[in-house]
């Protein structure tokens, strides 16, 4: 049976009126002195906030600078071992290189008076022996050792530096650098001993035998900034050689300018003080080749930032957030791993501040406003006497949320609280009714989230480019390809892609462009390949990779064919190519998968195809297959 809920006498206006006017003043005193502590908590908290974000961002993005300078530390330890392991065995003599003596009584391993285009400097490294230097059998097998060791090492790290070279202190140079064959370009009277990135290595300038670096530099044969790291090498305590890099500098110093959060500026310097980026000093720094240290721009603000960090950071191993109260200034310091630059990012605290005072003009400006719109709301509420209904509708919330639904509010009044009441014994209905179905609403949200998350599943498996499967999803179908047909014992066929001088139609045609070009290749090869267990994705950059379940490898060449004859029929152009169209080289392999081989492995065979299509000429196939 529905409950009957009874009203009971309101107290007078006059009560109501001074209980308004006491609730008011009181409510305005706290919402006043809340709003001040609100605004000093809004401060303390943005400022932990913001130098837990700047440790978290400077420490990430020291990571990143310093990648470069950690590998070339870790590259010369490995050639230094190497090194030194080969100077133990013995060199055959046909590794010797033949050394000409030129005019200017140097030896060198190219004749003077030829033209240097003809040296073979992708596949050579060019060596300089300087004047008075006598041509001892001993000598000449070290200088044959630094040859064999540049042309191992040197094509395998292009990737990340410019060139790779060994010096000695002999006054003998050995250099990898396809572009510039420096020891057969400088003058006769050239002494290597007296170059930084040599003496910077002797026992003097690095008693104690570590990799060094130099200053940043400016190359005087191209726009570029450059460092050089250099280790030397001993052998039974004696300086044999030293090897080094040269690191150019133009990307690090082109993000560290433009890189930044809004609002801040980041900057580089060396221990001693020398600048090395610095977004307000380019043009400085450029007019002293490099050599600019902070005490000579006589800039006050830049000199405190020094001194702050050297003082507190000074061989500090991780990541810093100092503060710079003078300036009203935060300050998030790493140290590079390498050369030991300091990279700073300036976070003004204006920033901060400001972001606090506007947050506290909103609670500020919204909160009176609700504050007089609620105590108008409570005085009108009141002065209409309609405390007792709100408890009558207060008991009634009470016995619903228990889950009763037996509650009827006496609708006898004509005006808005008997409309509410009407309302509130509508809603209840409703409610009940709600309750009834919840279930089912569930069921049928659960259904879409259902079909939103294979949504996104799809889209995670699709390269965004060219709507092909992308380099994720590939290697999950290789892997279980591979365990499905080793378990059928049948082979595998796998084609390997490349758009042949795909960087040359970038840069002819533009990076939009290039994305139309790896888009219609995609399309060429789902025009192909239609088998139903078959599968096209795209690899990576400009490369894309067929999977071709139970396909020898006659099979997979006939899709190969396949794919290059549609391509030759499509006509794109490409004049930056040898057949003014747009060609691809194919890398074809097929196996049987077993346990004792990975698919690592067929990768790697397509990919070895692949590489040989290229020195071919391109714009052909090779197969290969393995009979496990």
């Amino acid at each position: 049976m529905e409950k009957q809920l009874q009203p009971r006498i309101q107290g007078n206006t006059s009560l109501t009126r001074t209980t308004v006017i006491n609730l008011f003043i009181r409510m305005l005193c706290v919402f006043i002195l809340s709003a001040i502590l609100s605004y000093g908590h809004m401060i303390g908290q943005s400022e932990l906030k913001t130098q837990d974000q700047l440790q978290k961002y400077v420490t990430e993005r020291g990571k990143r600078e310093e990648a470069i300078f950690k590998l070339a530390v870790d590259q010369h330890a490995m050639f230094k071992q190497e090194f030194l392991e080969a100077v133990k065995l013995p060199l055959s003599p046909n590794t010797m290189t033949t050394l000409y003596l030129w005019s200017d009584g140097t030896h060198r391993n190219f004749p003077e008076g030829q033209d240097l285009q003809q040296f073979d400097s992708k596949h050579k490294s060019s060596v300089f022996v300087g004047r008075g230097v006598t041509l001892t059998k001993s000598l000449l097998r070290r200088i044959g050792l630094f040859e064999k060791l540049l042309q191992h090492y040197g094509p395998a790290w292009r990737n990340r530096f410019v060139n790779t070279y060994l010096v000695a202190p002999e006054n003998i140079a050995v250099t990898y650098w396809p572009e510039v064959p420096g020891p057969l370009m400088v003058k006769g009277d050239f002494d290597v001993r007296k170059e930084n990135f040599f003496y910077l290595s002797d026992v003097l300038h690095d008693p104690e035998r570590q990799t060094v670096w130099t200053g940043s530099y400016h190359d005087p044969a191209s726009p570029d900034w450059i460092v050089s790291v250099v280790t030397p090498i001993d052998n039974t305590h004696q300086h044999i050689a030293t090897v080094g890099h040269d690191i150019i500098l133009n990307e690090l110093i082109q993000r560290t300018t433009s890189d930044r959060w809004s609002g801040t500026y980041n900057l580089i310097f060396r221990q001693d003080g020398n600048l090395i980026v610095h977004p307000n000093f380019a043009s400085q720094i450029n007019a002293k080749h490099g050599n600019l240290n902070i005490t000579e721009l006589g800039d006050a603000h830049l000199n405190r930032i020094y001194d702050l960090v050297h003082n507190q950071l000074y061989q500090a191993a991780t990541a810093k957030v100092l503060d710079n109260s003078y300036d009203r200034e935060f300050l998030a310091v790493t140290q590079l791993s390498g050369p030991q630059w300091y990279f700073v990012t300036v976070y003004p605290k204006s920033l901060m501040q400001d972001d606090a005072w506007n947050a506290a003009e909103f609670v500020l400006l919204s909160g009176g406003i609700a504050l007089i719109l609620e105590i108008a709301i409570i005085y009108d509420v009141l002065r209409q006497q309609i405390a007792h209904p709100l408890q009558q509708m207060l008991q009634a919330t009470k016995q619903l949320s228990k889950g009763d639904f037996a509650v009827h509010l006496p609708p006898e009044r004509n005006d808005e609280l008997g409309q509410l009441s009407n309302a509130f014994n509508q809603m209840s209905q409703q409610l009940q009714d709600l309750f009834s179905t919840l279930e089912q609403r569930i069921t049928e949200r659960t259904i879409e989230l259902q079909s939103t998350n294979q949504e996104l599943e799809r889209l995670s498996r699709v390269d965004g480019l060219t709507q092909i499967a992308n380099r994720r999803y590939f290697d999950n179908y290789l892997t279980q390809e591979w365990q499905r047909l080793q378990q059928e014992k049948q082979p595998l066929g796998l084609i390997l892609c490349d758009v042949d001088y795909f960087k040359i139609y970038n840069d002819t045609y533009g990076h939009l462009q290039g994305d139309w070009c790896l888009q219609q290749v995609a399309k060429i090869l789902q025009q192909i390949v239609t088998h139903p267990t078959a599968l096209i994705a795209r690899y990576g950059g400009e490369e894309f990779v067929v999977i071709l379940p139970n396909s020898d490898i006659s099979r997979a060449i006939i899709v190969a064919q396949s794919i290059q004859e549609k391509m030759r029929q499509s006509e794109i152009p490409h004049e930056g190519s040898e057949n003014k169209v747009l060609t691809i080289s194919l890398g074809v392999v097929s196996m049987i998968p077993t346990q004792s081989i990975f698919p690592e492995s067929l990768i790697a065979l397509a990919d070895k195809a692949l590489y040989e299509a290229k020195q071919c000429g391109r714009n052909q196939y090779v197969a290969r297959t393995c009979t496990n």
